[in-house]
């Protein structure tokens, strides 16, 4: 018993230095949108995406660590200390969910039955006083309460008509403010009776953001265009003007005072800072725009956010007021990449919008670019070996490199033509296909000098094309789609060079993309509405299911078994057993992943819009596999011995978990030193298997751990060599 006491004691307190299945490479440290930035203390912080992760930091901002949420459209995060926390967010049903490790780990939470009916709702706010009592608003322009952590759920208020209700803080245990449209509401009696504060009243289009007490007796209330002011505890507020000169559309974004004089604002104009607790505001920084931030003292503060225009996923740091910050953010490109092409673990390029091209040689913990000679978008890159590769794009371009793109040559076919894939059978005999701008008709182009001169071999009325791929000189397919009124899913083949084309698939109602074959007999076609296969060299298709909800951009198998799709907002999918059925995930981005490549079961890297890519070396989403699911689902947690055991180079773990929630499966070293991550996402009741195979690690024994929800259990397991 002492001896497991001391392992979870030990677990507690361990910092995780990553524990995504998909790591980012580009931009660093991450690529998402902050939204908001919070401080527990000096040290303990965390800034939360709108993709379902969370940036925390044990060290006062010096190193982030990307955590796991597990849902995506995150409102807010609200912590008590610098271990419990909470976060509310929107969905069908919506959220809110609980984490006792510092963000580490999360579980959910019950929410009420009323807003668990299908429809979409939004959490906006949370606030707990301890770990037992808490509030949260909704975009119903109700107030819930929970006495029990969040174990059930009474609705307190409800505004009528039911407008939103967007922040919420307490002084104390019974003192407590919620605003929204209308009037202020109030509360002295823990919530038991709510009423309206009719003194201060938000116009529709001028929603206040965020209440902030420094003590008993000065408060805030921020709105998009002004501030409120107590020093009274809330009995009486008083409105200040940010800027007399904002226009229409210029918005407070944040807020934050440190003590009753000295407060900042974020806003689109710039960072206004207050020496006077709020009544007059100075532009102390015009160029800075913060989505979130958070002042640890009178000068350090962080900022989530980005200069003039862009996403908002730089992280910013400043030690003199907030009068000029640094940033830490790092990217080779912030264009949208469309094309991938890996040729081995460490090789790799990559294309984009306004002829973007980088290039790594190891394995895309660096990038560098390559010029390209020209400003058009290019969408596909084919390699052929390190040094011979081609890339295409709009306006007719095709480019060409002999020497692993340290130069390209630049061939303009045709401007009027919008090329959007290539396939090579030898490095002088390959083929292009896309579509003509003017027309809205097929291109078919075909080359047998490496990309030097091309031909047309365009079949007659087909639509646009954005698929092809030939298994030998002879036989090739073309696919159409696009999702146009001038687009149909349609699949050619040739089996004469492209010379003539032999309609073979004929969708109407679908749109095809990428075209894949891993040999002479197996191939696949990703269409918005499902996938296509053939195991006989096309010969025939047969519709498959759909590899996830929404249209499939990119596919790639390494095996007639193994494969991966891509598509809208960070949606992701894999197959084990040849396309027959789906894993459907999406990883920590919300960005839509255009291409996607795999250079065999474990490396991998998918890009997309805004310069995102992300890496794995574990085979993809997760190293979690879906079991036999019965009709009874698990009753208990629990976590089997591995097997085999001992074990050299792979074992499998097996696991049970009776409801939903996040799970965290950690091996360690008898030192308690963490050796690998195993999972770390919320997953759905059932049995599930995980494989660890290691080779560089020391013989001996190990440590693996599940922790789910409040609950953990740990076994030992031997590595023999």
């Amino acid at each position: 018993m002492k001896k497991v006491f001391y392992i979870l004691s030990f677990l507690l307190i361990l910092i995780a230095t990553g524990n995504a299945q998909w790591e980012w490479q580009n931009p660093l440290p991450q690529g998402n949108r902050l939204e908001q930035v919070l401080f527990f203390d000096e040290n303990y912080g965390w800034m939360l995406t709108n993709a379902g992760t969370l940036l925390r930091t044990t060290d006062g901002g010096s190193n982030w660590n990307e955590e796991i949420i597990g849902k995506l459209y995150s409102q807010k995060i609200h912590f008590i200390d610098k271990f419990n926390g909470w976060c509310v967010g929107s969905g069908a049903p919506p959220f809110i969910m609980r984490t006792q490790d510092g963000g580490k780990t999360w579980f959910d939470l019950s929410i009420p039955d009323e807003r668990n009916d299908g429809y979409y709702y939004n959490f906006w706010d949370v606030f707990f006083i301890d770990t037992l009592k808490g509030y949260f608003l909704d975009s119903r322009g109700a107030i819930f309460h929970t006495s029990d952590g969040g174990q059930s759920w009474i609705k307190q208020f409800q505004n009528n008509p039911p407008r939103d209700l967007e922040s919420i803080y307490f002084l104390d245990s019974l003192k407590g403010f919620a605003a929204g449209y209308d009037p202020l509401k109030r509360t002295d009696n823990g919530g038991e009776l709510w009423y309206a504060d009719s003194s201060v009243i938000f116009p529709f289009g001028d929603d206040p953001r965020k209440i902030q007490f420094v003590d008993n007796l000065y408060g805030w209330i921020m709105s998009t265009k002004a501030v409120f002011r107590t020093t009274d505890g809330g009995d009486i507020w008083t409105e200040f003007a940010i800027d007399s000169n904002w226009t229409q559309n210029d918005r407070a974004l944040d807020m934050m005072f440190i003590d009753p004089e000295n407060g900042w604002i974020s806003s689109g104009p710039g960072l206004y800072q207050s020496a006077d607790s709020g009544k007059t505001w100075t532009n102390i920084n015009p160029n800075i725009v913060l989505l979130g931030f958070h002042f640890k003292n009178e000068f350090n503060g962080w900022g989530g956010g980005v200069q003039f225009t862009g996403i908002g996923n730089k992280i910013y740091s400043t030690t003199n007021k907030g009068i000029s910050w640094t940033t830490d953010y790092a990217s080779i490109t912030e264009q949208s990449l469309y094309g991938l092409d890996f040729i081995d673990e460490n090789r790799g390029w990559a294309v984009g919008r306004e002829g973007a091209i980088i290039h790594t040689t190891d394995g895309g913990y660096t990038w560098q670019n390559q010029s390209s000679n020209t400003t058009e978008w290019l969408r596909n890159v084919d390699f052929w070996d390190k040094e011979i590769g081609w890339s295409v794009g709009f306006g007719g371009v095709t480019l060409r490199t002999t020497n692993g793109g340290n130069s390209w040559q630049k061939i303009n076919v045709n401007s009027d033509y919008y090329l959007e894939a290539t396939s090579f059978v030898t490095p002088q005999n390959g083929w292009a296909v896309g579509w003509s701008w003017s027309a809205d008709t097929a291109v078919v182009l075909h080359t047998t000098s490496g990309g030097l001169s091309w031909g047309n071999q365009t079949p007659l009325n087909s639509g646009r094309l954005f698929g092809v791929y030939f298994i030998d000189s002879l036989n090739g397919w073309i696919a159409s789609g696009g999702g146009t009124v001038f687009d149909r899913g349609e699949v050619y083949r040739t089996t004469n060079g492209g010379e003539s084309w032999t309609l073979q698939v004929n969708e109407p109602d679908d749109a095809f993309r990428t075209i894949i074959f891993v040999d002479s007999l197996t191939g696949w076609i990703a269409s918005n509405n499902g996938l296509m296969k053939t195991k006989d060299g096309g010969e025939s298709w047969i519709r498959k299911p759909a590899a996830m909800d929404n249209g499939v951009y990119d596919i790639h198998f390494v095996d007639t078994l193994k494969g991966w799709a891509s598509g809208l907002q960070g949606r992701l999918s894999y197959t084990t057993d040849g396309g027959e059925s789906w894993i459907k995930k999406r990883i920590q981005t919300t960005f839509t992943l255009f291409g996607i490549d795999f250079v065999n079961e474990n490396f991998g890297w998918v890009a997309g819009d805004f310069g995102t890519l992300l890496k794995t070396e574990t085979g993809g989403v997760t190293n979690v596999k879906d079991g036999e699911h019965s009709s009874v689902l698990p009753k208990s947690l629990n976590l089997f011995q591995n097997y085999p055991n001992p074990f050299n180079p792979m074992t499998t773990i097996q696991f049970d978990i009776p409801f939903g929630g996040n799970v965290s499966l950690r091996i360690y070293d008898v030192l308690g030193r963490e050796v690998e991550i195993l999972v770390n996402e919320f997953l759905t009741a059932g049995n599930y298997v995980v494989y660890f195979n290691r080779q560089n690690i020391s013989s001996g024994v190990y440590i693996y751990s599940l922790i789910f929800n409040d609950n953990f259990q740990v076994k030992k397991m031997i590595f023999l060599k």
